[in-house]
């Protein structure tokens, strides 16, 4: 491509990072999931974040509450954000903010709107699981 220009998909993926697989889901009982195979999202450096294939998701990351207002979280368009969020707040290997944040970019990787993204991110920093990264 010549002039500089860039697909808005490619812009979101170097802004945003980007997911690598989009495995399928198993319906398990009472709202819960599992992945088929790993959830590979790729962060804008290059960090590779995996949830491991059989992880048990629920979609927590967008609360109950806010499903009228946002829609269920196995959306499309959440679905996968959700997934990652889920899995990454069970495993906590980096501080809860930094998983939060993933999940905002993830969101608007996706084509989630700003305005939708920010939203959801706020309710997952005011309702959302907290840890510290020496937990």
């Amino acid at each position: 491509m010549s002039g500089g220009w860039w697909p808005l998909s490619q812009m979101r993926r170097t802004t945003f990072g980007h997911f690598l697989t989009r495995p399928s889901l198993w319906p398990l009982s009472h709202g819960e999931w599992a992945l088929a195979d790993d959830l590979v999202w790729i962060e804008p450096c290059g960090k590779l974040k995996v949830v491991a294939g059989g992880t048990r998701i629920n979609g927590a990351s967008i609360p109950r509450w806010m499903w009228p207002v946002m829609g269920h979280p196995f959306r499309t368009d959440y679905i996968y954000p959700a997934a990652l969020h889920d899995g990454q707040c069970g495993l906590k290997e980096e501080p809860s903010e930094v998983v939060h944040d993933r999940f905002y970019r993830a969101l608007r990787a996706e084509g989630v709107p700003a305005v939708r993204a920010h939203a959801m991110g706020a309710a997952v920093d005011w309702k959302g699981p907290y840890w510290s990264a020496e937990e």
